[in-house]
Protein backbone atom coordinates (compact mmCIF):
# COMPACT_ATOMS: atom_id res chain seq x y z
CA UNK A 1 0.00 0.00 0.00
CA UNK A 2 1.11 3.47 -1.19
CA UNK A 3 0.33 6.15 1.25
CA UNK A 4 -0.66 10.22 0.92
CA UNK A 5 -1.20 11.92 4.04
CA UNK A 6 -1.92 15.43 3.73
CA UNK A 7 -2.42 18.25 6.50
CA UNK A 8 -1.71 21.73 6.77
CA UNK A 9 1.02 23.73 8.47
CA UNK A 10 3.94 21.79 8.31
CA UNK A 11 6.48 21.61 10.26
CA UNK A 12 3.77 20.45 12.94
CA UNK A 13 2.88 22.70 16.02
CA UNK A 14 2.95 20.27 18.58
CA UNK A 15 -0.37 19.30 19.95
CA UNK A 16 -1.69 20.19 16.85
CA UNK A 17 -3.40 17.75 14.15
CA UNK A 18 -0.58 18.72 11.73
CA UNK A 19 1.58 16.95 14.94
CA UNK A 20 -0.89 13.72 15.04
CA UNK A 21 -0.45 13.17 11.69
CA UNK A 22 3.58 13.53 12.01
CA UNK A 23 3.48 11.02 14.44
CA UNK A 24 1.24 8.81 12.20
CA UNK A 25 3.35 9.05 8.95
CA UNK A 26 6.53 8.77 11.17
CA UNK A 27 5.60 5.77 12.81
CA UNK A 28 3.96 3.64 9.38
CA UNK A 29 7.03 4.22 7.72
CA UNK A 30 8.21 0.75 8.75
CA UNK A 31 4.95 -0.75 7.19
CA UNK A 32 3.93 1.05 4.16
CA UNK A 33 5.51 3.97 1.55
CA UNK A 34 3.98 6.46 2.91
CA UNK A 35 4.78 10.61 1.61
CA UNK A 36 3.11 13.44 3.02
CA UNK A 37 1.34 16.80 1.31
CA UNK A 38 1.55 20.04 3.27
CA UNK A 39 1.79 23.73 3.22
CA UNK A 40 4.30 25.69 4.75
CA UNK A 41 5.19 28.81 6.11
CA UNK A 42 8.59 27.81 4.70
CA UNK A 43 7.94 29.10 0.76
CA UNK A 44 6.49 27.45 -2.57
CA UNK A 45 7.30 23.79 -3.77
CA UNK A 46 10.04 22.26 -2.59
CA UNK A 47 10.48 18.46 -0.97
CA UNK A 48 12.43 17.01 2.21
CA UNK A 49 13.11 14.39 4.00
CA UNK A 50 11.58 14.39 7.59
CA UNK A 51 12.25 11.41 9.75
CA UNK A 52 12.53 8.93 6.69
CA UNK A 53 9.28 10.46 5.49
CA UNK A 54 9.07 12.62 2.60
CA UNK A 55 7.76 15.55 2.81
CA UNK A 56 6.20 17.69 -0.24
CA UNK A 57 5.10 21.33 0.25
CA UNK A 58 3.18 23.34 -2.49
CA UNK A 59 2.60 26.80 -1.26
CA UNK A 60 2.97 28.62 2.35
CA UNK A 61 0.27 28.76 4.77
CA UNK A 62 -2.31 31.49 4.84
CA UNK A 63 -3.12 32.42 8.12
CA UNK A 64 -5.60 35.06 7.40
CA UNK A 65 -9.36 34.51 5.77
CA UNK A 66 -8.78 37.05 3.09
CA UNK A 67 -5.52 35.60 2.18
CA UNK A 68 -7.13 32.60 2.02
CA UNK A 69 -9.75 33.52 -0.34
CA UNK A 70 -7.80 35.37 -2.73
CA UNK A 71 -5.21 33.16 -3.01
CA UNK A 72 -7.63 29.80 -3.07
CA UNK A 73 -7.29 29.87 -7.09
CA UNK A 74 -3.83 29.46 -6.85
CA UNK A 75 -4.35 26.73 -4.21
CA UNK A 76 -6.83 25.25 -6.01
CA UNK A 77 -4.17 24.85 -9.32
CA UNK A 78 -1.00 23.82 -6.91
CA UNK A 79 -2.81 20.94 -5.44
CA UNK A 80 -4.30 19.77 -8.96
CA UNK A 81 -0.77 19.56 -10.44
CA UNK A 82 0.57 17.96 -7.94
CA UNK A 83 -2.51 15.23 -8.71
CA UNK A 84 -1.42 15.03 -12.34
CA UNK A 85 2.16 14.47 -11.83
CA UNK A 86 2.45 12.39 -8.14
CA UNK A 87 -1.31 10.71 -8.53
CA UNK A 88 0.23 7.08 -9.88
CA UNK A 89 2.19 7.07 -6.53
CA UNK A 90 -0.01 6.49 -4.20
CA UNK A 91 -3.58 4.14 -3.53
CA UNK A 92 -4.64 5.92 -0.24
CA UNK A 93 -5.02 9.64 0.66
CA UNK A 94 -5.92 10.14 4.55
CA UNK A 95 -6.29 13.77 4.78
CA UNK A 96 -7.33 16.36 7.94
CA UNK A 97 -10.93 17.43 6.77
CA UNK A 98 -9.93 21.47 7.30
CA UNK A 99 -7.77 24.28 5.56
CA UNK A 100 -7.87 24.39 1.45
CA UNK A 101 -4.99 21.74 0.61
CA UNK A 102 -7.00 19.12 2.84
CA UNK A 103 -10.28 19.72 1.17
CA UNK A 104 -9.20 20.02 -2.40
CA UNK A 105 -7.53 17.02 -1.69
CA UNK A 106 -10.35 14.86 -1.05
CA UNK A 107 -11.93 16.11 -4.35
CA UNK A 108 -8.71 15.05 -6.21
CA UNK A 109 -8.94 11.82 -4.44
CA UNK A 110 -12.04 11.15 -5.85
CA UNK A 111 -11.79 11.95 -9.27
CA UNK A 112 -8.46 10.11 -9.58
CA UNK A 113 -9.94 7.09 -7.83
CA UNK A 114 -7.75 6.78 -4.96
CA UNK A 115 -9.57 5.45 -1.79
CA UNK A 116 -10.03 8.37 0.94
CA UNK A 117 -10.09 8.30 4.51
CA UNK A 118 -10.94 11.46 6.07
CA UNK A 119 -9.03 11.49 9.93
CA UNK A 120 -11.36 13.78 11.87
CA UNK A 121 -9.34 15.41 14.76
CA UNK A 122 -11.32 18.90 14.55
CA UNK A 123 -14.36 19.49 16.28
CA UNK A 124 -15.38 22.24 13.47
CA UNK A 125 -15.40 20.43 10.64
CA UNK A 126 -19.00 21.33 9.12
CA UNK A 127 -21.05 18.39 8.22
CA UNK A 128 -21.12 19.22 4.60
CA UNK A 129 -17.07 18.87 4.43
CA UNK A 130 -17.59 15.41 6.41
CA UNK A 131 -20.71 14.31 4.00
CA UNK A 132 -18.58 15.51 0.41
CA UNK A 133 -16.85 13.34 -1.15
CA UNK A 134 -17.82 10.44 0.46
CA UNK A 135 -14.54 8.48 2.15
CA UNK A 136 -14.37 4.72 2.51
CA UNK A 137 -13.40 5.54 6.04
CA UNK A 138 -13.87 7.78 8.59
CA UNK A 139 -11.58 7.83 11.66
CA UNK A 140 -12.51 10.07 14.91
CA UNK A 141 -11.24 9.71 18.34
CA UNK A 142 -13.66 9.89 20.87
CA UNK A 143 -17.80 9.44 20.46
CA UNK A 144 -18.60 12.87 20.38
CA UNK A 145 -17.17 12.96 16.48
CA UNK A 146 -18.44 9.59 15.74
CA UNK A 147 -22.10 10.50 16.99
CA UNK A 148 -21.65 13.77 14.86
CA UNK A 149 -20.87 11.03 12.06
CA UNK A 150 -23.83 9.39 12.90
CA UNK A 151 -26.50 12.23 12.72
CA UNK A 152 -25.60 13.26 9.25
CA UNK A 153 -25.93 9.94 8.34
CA UNK A 154 -22.35 8.97 7.28
CA UNK A 155 -22.45 4.60 7.98
CA UNK A 156 -21.65 2.97 11.06
CA UNK A 157 -19.77 0.16 8.72
CA UNK A 158 -17.18 3.51 7.84
CA UNK A 159 -16.67 4.58 11.32
CA UNK A 160 -13.43 3.85 13.00
CA UNK A 161 -12.50 5.58 16.57
CA UNK A 162 -9.03 5.20 17.42
CA UNK A 163 -7.30 7.27 20.40
CA UNK A 164 -4.37 9.99 19.43
CA UNK A 165 -0.92 8.78 19.04
CA UNK A 166 1.20 9.41 22.04
CA UNK A 167 5.30 9.00 22.71
CA UNK A 168 5.50 7.84 25.89
CA UNK A 169 7.65 9.06 28.68
CA UNK A 170 7.95 9.18 32.32
CA UNK A 171 8.28 11.66 35.12
CA UNK A 172 11.17 10.08 37.17
CA UNK A 173 10.18 11.88 40.20
CA UNK A 174 7.92 14.42 41.79
CA UNK A 175 9.53 17.92 40.88
CA UNK A 176 9.08 19.90 44.17
CA UNK A 177 8.28 23.51 43.07
CA UNK A 178 8.46 26.64 45.39
CA UNK A 179 5.93 28.00 43.70
CA UNK A 180 2.74 26.68 40.92
CA UNK A 181 4.45 25.94 37.76
CA UNK A 182 1.34 26.80 35.26
CA UNK A 183 1.64 26.12 31.33
CA UNK A 184 -0.07 26.42 27.64
CA UNK A 185 1.24 24.39 25.07
CA UNK A 186 -0.37 25.16 21.92
CA UNK A 187 -1.53 27.92 19.06
CA UNK A 188 -1.44 30.87 21.01
CA UNK A 189 -4.59 31.97 19.32
CA UNK A 190 -8.29 33.43 20.49
CA UNK A 191 -9.69 30.04 19.69
CA UNK A 192 -7.24 28.41 22.21
CA UNK A 193 -8.44 30.70 24.92
CA UNK A 194 -5.08 32.13 25.11
CA UNK A 195 -7.57 36.17 25.82
CA UNK A 196 -9.30 34.17 28.97
CA UNK A 197 -5.85 33.35 30.22
CA UNK A 198 -4.50 36.69 29.94
CA UNK A 199 -7.15 38.28 31.40
CA UNK A 200 -7.93 35.93 34.85
CA UNK A 201 -3.81 36.04 35.43
CA UNK A 202 -4.00 39.70 35.58
CA UNK A 203 -6.47 39.46 38.72
CA UNK A 204 -4.75 36.59 40.41
CA UNK A 205 -2.42 38.38 42.93
CA UNK A 206 -0.83 35.00 44.35
CA UNK A 207 2.39 33.72 43.04
CA UNK A 208 3.06 31.39 40.43
CA UNK A 209 4.85 30.91 37.01
CA UNK A 210 3.14 30.96 33.79
CA UNK A 211 4.81 29.34 30.67
CA UNK A 212 3.40 29.91 26.72
CA UNK A 213 4.54 26.97 24.36
CA UNK A 214 3.78 27.55 21.12
CA UNK A 215 3.08 30.18 17.55
CA UNK A 216 -0.11 32.06 16.90
CA UNK A 217 -1.32 35.02 16.21
CA UNK A 218 -1.80 36.49 19.54
CA UNK A 219 2.03 35.34 20.54
CA UNK A 220 2.81 39.50 20.43
CA UNK A 221 0.32 39.72 23.48
CA UNK A 222 1.98 37.49 25.43
CA UNK A 223 5.62 38.27 24.54
CA UNK A 224 4.66 41.82 25.64
CA UNK A 225 3.24 41.28 28.60
CA UNK A 226 4.26 43.33 31.92
CA UNK A 227 3.52 40.17 34.17
CA UNK A 228 6.51 38.83 35.15
CA UNK A 229 5.04 35.99 36.09
CA UNK A 230 4.46 34.97 32.47
CA UNK A 231 6.99 33.85 30.45
CA UNK A 232 6.94 33.16 26.63
CA UNK A 233 8.90 30.09 25.34
CA UNK A 234 8.08 30.44 21.74
CA UNK A 235 8.05 26.91 19.42
CA UNK A 236 9.91 24.11 21.42
CA UNK A 237 10.69 20.41 19.66
CA UNK A 238 9.01 17.74 21.22
CA UNK A 239 11.46 16.37 23.56
CA UNK A 240 12.02 19.81 25.46
CA UNK A 241 8.14 20.12 25.60
CA UNK A 242 8.69 16.35 27.10
CA UNK A 243 11.09 17.68 29.58
CA UNK A 244 9.28 20.99 30.55
CA UNK A 245 6.19 19.31 31.68
CA UNK A 246 8.04 17.13 33.72
CA UNK A 247 8.44 20.58 36.21
CA UNK A 248 4.85 22.16 35.75
CA UNK A 249 2.17 21.01 38.03
CA UNK A 250 -0.84 22.45 35.95
CA UNK A 251 -1.46 22.62 32.35
CA UNK A 252 -4.20 25.43 31.59
CA UNK A 253 -6.06 24.96 27.93
CA UNK A 254 -9.00 26.80 28.22
CA UNK A 255 -10.09 25.59 23.71
CA UNK A 256 -13.09 27.27 22.48
CA UNK A 257 -12.79 23.83 19.50
CA UNK A 258 -10.95 20.90 19.71
CA UNK A 259 -11.86 17.27 20.46
CA UNK A 260 -8.99 15.91 22.19
CA UNK A 261 -5.68 18.29 22.55
CA UNK A 262 -2.72 15.88 22.44
CA UNK A 263 -1.06 18.35 25.20
CA UNK A 264 -3.64 17.73 27.24
CA UNK A 265 -2.58 13.94 27.59
CA UNK A 266 0.69 14.38 27.16
CA UNK A 267 0.71 16.51 30.67
CA UNK A 268 -1.44 13.97 32.26
CA UNK A 269 1.20 11.13 31.33
CA UNK A 270 3.16 13.52 33.54
CA UNK A 271 1.40 14.31 35.83
CA UNK A 272 0.18 17.00 35.63
CA UNK A 273 -3.63 18.52 36.57
CA UNK A 274 -5.27 19.78 33.97
CA UNK A 275 -7.98 22.85 33.40
CA UNK A 276 -9.98 22.68 30.71
CA UNK A 277 -13.19 23.19 28.93
CA UNK A 278 -16.10 20.51 28.83
CA UNK A 279 -15.23 20.55 24.61
CA UNK A 280 -15.23 17.35 23.04
CA UNK A 281 -13.74 14.33 24.66
CA UNK A 282 -11.69 16.55 26.96
CA UNK A 283 -13.99 16.39 29.72
CA UNK A 284 -14.69 12.29 29.93
CA UNK A 285 -10.87 11.80 29.52
CA UNK A 286 -9.21 14.29 32.18
CA UNK A 287 -12.43 13.19 34.57
CA UNK A 288 -10.65 13.66 38.33
CA UNK A 289 -7.13 14.34 37.02
CA UNK A 290 -8.60 18.07 36.50
CA UNK A 291 -11.09 21.11 36.50
CA UNK A 292 -13.45 21.23 33.74
CA UNK A 293 -15.38 24.74 33.05
CA UNK A 294 -17.43 26.24 30.19
CA UNK A 295 -15.70 27.95 27.05
CA UNK A 296 -14.93 31.36 27.54
CA UNK A 297 -16.40 31.03 31.13
CA UNK A 298 -13.36 33.40 32.62
CA UNK A 299 -14.64 33.39 36.02
CA UNK A 300 -14.75 29.93 36.25
CA UNK A 301 -11.16 30.22 34.98
CA UNK A 302 -10.19 32.20 37.60
CA UNK A 303 -12.08 30.23 40.61
CA UNK A 304 -9.90 27.02 39.23
CA UNK A 305 -6.62 28.66 38.64
CA UNK A 306 -7.09 30.17 42.24
CA UNK A 307 -7.98 26.44 43.29
CA UNK A 308 -4.44 24.52 42.05
CA UNK A 309 -2.48 27.58 43.34
CA UNK A 310 -3.94 27.26 46.82
CA UNK A 311 -4.29 23.53 47.53
CA UNK A 312 -2.72 20.43 47.51
CA UNK A 313 -2.80 18.67 43.98
CA UNK A 314 -1.47 15.33 44.89
CA UNK A 315 -5.10 13.55 44.87
CA UNK A 316 -5.80 15.43 41.13
CA UNK A 317 -2.08 14.47 39.58
CA UNK A 318 -2.43 10.83 40.44
CA UNK A 319 -5.91 11.23 38.75
CA UNK A 320 -4.35 12.86 35.80
CA UNK A 321 -2.01 10.11 35.57
CA UNK A 322 -4.23 7.11 35.75
CA UNK A 323 -6.94 8.45 33.28
CA UNK A 324 -3.48 8.79 31.12
CA UNK A 325 -2.61 5.19 31.51
CA UNK A 326 -6.32 3.41 30.89
CA UNK A 327 -6.11 5.76 27.61
CA UNK A 328 -3.08 5.37 26.29
CA UNK A 329 -3.46 1.11 26.03
CA UNK A 330 -4.59 1.06 22.60
CA UNK A 331 -2.01 0.72 19.75
CA UNK A 332 -3.01 3.32 17.80
CA UNK A 333 -0.41 2.96 14.56
CA UNK A 334 -1.71 -0.67 14.40
CA UNK A 335 -5.18 0.40 14.21
CA UNK A 336 -4.35 2.92 11.71
CA UNK A 337 -2.92 0.58 9.81
CA UNK A 338 -5.60 -1.71 9.79
CA UNK A 339 -8.19 0.59 8.62
CA UNK A 340 -6.22 2.05 5.79
CA UNK A 341 -5.80 -1.33 4.53
CA UNK A 342 -9.25 -1.77 4.72
CA UNK A 343 -10.58 1.27 3.02
CA UNK A 344 -8.13 -0.48 0.16
CA UNK A 345 -9.98 -3.17 0.00
CA UNK A 346 -13.10 -1.68 -0.14
CA UNK A 347 -15.31 -1.88 -3.40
Amino acid sequence: MRLLIVTPKYPPQFGGAAYVFSLIAEHLKEKTDVSVLTSSEKGFIEAEKRNGVKVVRLFPYFEKLYTKLILSPLTFLLTLSFFLLNSRKFDVVETHTVGELCIFSQFFAKIFRKKLVKHVIDMGTPPFLLRHPVAEKYICCGQVIANKFRRIGIGEERIEDIHLPIIKSRKEQEVKNKIRKLAFIGEISKQKGIEDILFVLGSIKDDFEMLFIGTGHLEDEVRNSKDNRIKYLGRLEHDKVIELLKTTDVLIHPTYSDVLPLSILEAMMLGNAVISTDIGEIKKTVGKGGIIIKAGDRKGLEDAIIYVLRNDLAAMKAAAKANFEKYAEEDVYKRNLEVLEEALRRQ
